[in-house]
């Protein structure tokens, strides 16, 4: 796949690496990982595999006909992914995406960033003036509501001050970079301390989060657990 991209002249190449499979040993990712390293490809996004209701492999698993590595493996495959990129000319720049110089995905960092970005076509999601929404899937369904209404929105919904503020913590966490304190007080007139002060300062004690240059960021351990960290952020009304 990667010789046809290059054939075809495409000049920046991602590559999806998946971890934390069925059967998988850190021998194996690691192998696999190496590969990757010594492709000439520019961009690597890696994540480890979540099982969805409704999938085969999800009926597999509640079966007991699948076996996953534990979650420890999974942590210890992550934080490999995460010391051989160092050693690389890779540079992370969110929790699960890699790059070369000049090769990030400017489109990805429009979610990550909490910007507006509208979604065109069956089954996509926007976020357009405040609102989020996702269109009606499958697709003939879609294309009936767009020749009967103009329109074919499955549900939307406006998200409150807290929820925006969350998400912005959420999402921005994800980034390396993290979340910039000069951003949220401008998006929301309200400092970052101010609002997740209490947080903020628990997280630094257990070495989850640092404070550097204007933003609050996960440190590596922090990535390794970044859904707890980011469980922390929800607001108690």
């Amino acid at each position: 796949s990667v010789l046809n991209a290059k054939n075809a002249g495409i000049k920046s190449i991602s590559l999806d690496l998946m971890y934390h499979l069925p059967k998988q040993t850190i021998e194996d990712f690691e192998q696999s990982l190496d590969l990757a390293l010594d492709m000439d490809i520019q961009h690597i996004s890696s994540y480890g595999l979540i099982l969805e209701p409704k999938t085969q492999f999800y009926n597999m698993y509640r079966k007991g006909l699948l076996k996953l590595p534990n979650e420890d493996l999974g942590a210890d495959m992550y934080q490999l992914l995460m010391s051989k990129i160092e050693q690389s000319p890779f540079h992370q720049y969110e929790i699960s995406n890699f790059a070369l110089d000049d090769h990030e995905s400017e489109h990805n960092k429009v979610y990550w960033f909490n910007e507006e970005y509208y979604g065109f076509g069956a089954g996509a999601s926007g976020y357009v003036d405040g609102v989020r929404y996702t269109n009606i899937n499958p697709v003939n369904h879609y294309i009936k509501a767009i020749n009967k209404e103009s329109k074919a929105i499955l549900v939307s919904n406006k998200p409150s001050l807290t929820e925006r503020m969350e998400e912005e913590m959420f999402l921005g966490l994800r980034l390396n970079e993290g979340v910039s304190s000069s951003r949220f007080k401008k998006k929301f007139d309200q400092s970052i301390e101010s609002v997740f002060g209490q947080t903020i300062n628990n997280l630094k004690e257990k070495k989850l989060i640092v404070e550097k240059n204007d933003a609050i960021a996960l440190t590596n351990r922090g990535k390794v657990i970044g859904n707890e960290v980011f469980e922390a952020f929800l607001i108690n009304d």
